[in-house]
């Protein structure tokens, strides 16, 4: 085998079988074969061990790589599933309105997030608690659905991608970001200053300067 065709190689298993560096350099030939059965093309790769399997059981990975539940071909994340289809059920539990279905403004958001095409990045970012406050603040209505009812919200950084998201997916209208960013900053920043009068001269530089030329 050439070293470009074994390149290519390792990327296709490191990306169809999530698999980690020290799992692909502790790769034989013997561990990789090919299918015979032509009506499943692919190969068969075994792992003698991994950071997961200590005790050396090894676990065989069969390469055609097809969704069980929508049938795509992609990488199996959970159980046989691919990530797109675990991205698209974990969000529809922190998008559900309390009704058992997605509040219907945020189907388009919905739609936009769970098709992306590197769902393993998304999904950690969905993993995340405070993100998950968002969500469901939005699907239940704790907050208007609008930039004013997201500026209300924090982590200001995620609610800043949120934002982005919502206005991709045409759920809100676009506005400039930097310019919300300031405007959602800006009382921070003047709290932080004790002189009244650099305070007030700060706060009208901000306004009639900085935001006019945003």
């Amino acid at each position: 085998m050439r070293p470009d065709d074994r390149g290519r190689l390792l990327v296709a298993l490191s990306f169809g079988a999530w698999t980690r560096r020290s799992e692909l350099a502790a790769l034989n030939l013997a561990d990789v074969r090919v299918s015979t059965d032509p009506e499943r093309p692919g190969l068969h790769v075994r792992f003698r061990k991994s950071k997961t399997d200590q005790a050396a059981k090894g676990a065989e990975v069969f390469g055609d790589f097809f969704c069980e539940r929508c049938g795509r071909e992609a990488a199996r994340y959970q159980g046989g599933v691919c990530g797109n289809c675990v991205l698209a059920e974990r969000l529809g539990e922190f998008l559900n309105d309390g009704t058992g279905s997605i509040r219907v403004e945020l189907v388009p958001f919905y739609d936009e997030v769970r098709n992306v095409p590197r769902p393993k990045g998304m999904l950690t970012w969905v993993g995340k608690p405070h993100v998950q406050q968002i969500l469901q603040a939005l699907a239940h209505g704790q907050v208007p659905l609008s930039h004013e009812g997201l500026s209300t919200l924090s982590p200001w950084r995620s609610v800043a991608h949120v934002r982005d998201l919502l206005m991709h997916s045409g759920v809100l209208p676009y506005r400039d970001r930097h310019l919300l960013l300031f405007e959602r900053r800006l009382p921070e920043w003047l709290d932080a200053v004790e002189n009244p009068e650099h305070r007030t001269l700060l706060h009208r530089f901000a306004t009639w300067h900085v935001l006019h030329k945003l």
